[in-house]
């Protein structure tokens, strides 16, 4: 609920049946043309798994399923709500 607005009248305001947007959708290019395009949910960890997904495709060139299938970290510490 960190992302919501309690107060209404926002574009992120908390209402019934209301959906929030994200998904990190990144795409990657490649010489100018896409190369991978990617996405994720989980709300405010969502940016995590889709940059270290990419680490491991673009950096330490695993294949997909692999780079999918690696464990991944997140951690807020310190973080205050």
């Amino acid at each position: 609920m960190g992302h919501f607005n309690p107060l209404r009248g926002y574009h992120n305001s908390i209402a019934a049946g209301k959906r929030m947007g994200g998904g990190c959708p990144t795409i990657v290019y490649r010489d100018g043309l896409p190369w991978i395009a990617i996405g994720s949910s989980g709300g405010s960890r969502l940016i995590s798994p889709v940059f270290q997904t990419l680490l491991n495709i673009v950096l330490f060139r695993m294949p997909l399923d692999a780079a999918f299938a690696a464990p991944r970290l997140h951690s807020e510490a310190g973080r205050k709500i």
